[in-house]
């Protein structure tokens, strides 16, 4: 059976969040959130944002992603990758709004 994982770096993504997770909740049959930067996790109220979605479907994953004061973002898709149990995974922004369906039906077991 398909499942789609979907997995989003972010720092302090407040202002984004709430119009993010309400575009992908009904596409992805799991959310995976790393927040983290060299510093550590968000400061703003992402966390908060993200906690009032529940815990059904979202991964909330914090850490420090990065060294030298550089935000290693790869680190994070890497370590949502480790976290998947979804057939098919997709990396997106916080910044990404989905207006339409996202359709993984086509892509076989």
């Amino acid at each position: 059976m398909n499942r789609l994982s979907i997995i989003t770096p972010i720092y302090n993504e407040e202002p984004l969040l709430a119009r993010y997770l309400s575009s992908v909740w009904n596409h992805a049959d799991e959310l995976i959130i790393v927040d983290g930067s060299p510093t550590g996790e968000s400061t703003d109220k992402s966390r908060e944002i993200i906690e009032s979605y529940g815990d059904s479907k979202v991964k909330y994953i914090t850490g420090t992603f990065g060294m030298a004061g550089i935000w290693d973002k790869s680190a994070q898709i890497n370590r949502g990758i480790q976290e998947s149990t979804g057939t098919h995974v997709l990396v997106l922004s916080a910044d990404t709004y989905i207006d339409g369906k996202i359709d993984i039906g086509d892509l076989g077991d």
